[in-house]
């Protein structure tokens, strides 16, 4: 029986070296990936730094261009607006100007002649004009009875 035990008790001290091996293994392992995760989280906020480095230079730059772009464009209104040559649009307006009062003393004109003639118009009495037809043309009175 001895021997039994002895089969027995090397069983159970495999078993313990075993179990103890796999646990150690575990720990190293979980050591492994606690390394890796803080390592995998620096990297990230790193990334993340740096990422936020390069947006703010992009949208600086893009402010820069923008002003740039706008002064640049004030810049060339005040030259187009201090330094144009509009002569040729001061013609076109003086020549609009002067059609307009043309038109405006026609209308004028018009207006005058269409209202004298209204003013001086008469509608005779259309019983006035009928005595006038009987003084011209006597109705005897054999017609009437």
């Amino acid at each position: 029986m001895q021997k039994q035990d002895t089969i027995i008790e090397q069983i159970v001290d495999t078993t313990q070296t075993i179990s103890n091996q796999l646990h150690s293994f575990w720990d190293q392992l979980a050591g492994e990936f606690t390394n890796m995760y803080n390592k995998m989280n620096q990297h990230h906020s790193e990334d993340l730094a740096a990422n936020r480095r390069n947006t703010e230079d992009i949208i600086d730059s893009q402010e820069s261009n923008t002003t740039n772009i706008i002064n640049n464009n004030n810049a060339n209104t005040d030259k187009l607006a201090n330094g144009y040559d509009k002569s040729r649009l001061d013609n076109s307006n003086a020549q609009l100007n002067d059609s307009i009062h043309n038109m405006q003393e026609n209308e004028k004109q018009l207006m005058e002649d269409v209202s004298n003639n209204i003013n001086s118009f008469r509608y005779d009495d259309y019983f006035t004009r009928i005595r006038g037809l009987y003084r011209i043309y006597p109705i005897s009175e054999s017609y009437l009875q």
